[in-house]
């Protein structure tokens, strides 16, 4: 992973650049027939093995009704909106 150093080195631009590099995964999926959805997804890596899941899944400090108290909050209905009755 870059250091915010050489972040702020880069030159971020419109061009791009072909290529896949060597350390990162790339995820290959496949769709069924119209309107099935994913059906098969197949992880090809390039070196060590990929995780699929992490041995402690992260969640929200609190746990999920510290998250919905949250986002109570948080979340707020764009006042246009309610003033057009959207």
């Amino acid at each position: 992973m870059p250091t915010q150093e050489e972040l702020a080195k880069a030159n971020i631009g419109t061009h791009n650049i072909e290529g896949i590099d060597p350390g990162t995964a790339s995820v290959e999926v496949s769709t069924g027939a119209a309107g099935t959805g994913i059906v098969d997804v197949s992880i090809n890596t390039t070196g060590d093995k990929a995780f699929i899941y992490a041995e402690d899944m992260p969640e929200f400090i609190g746990g999920e009704k510290a998250l919905i108290q949250y986002l109570s909050k948080k979340l707020r209905y764009p006042a246009k909106a309610q003033q057009e009755n959207v």
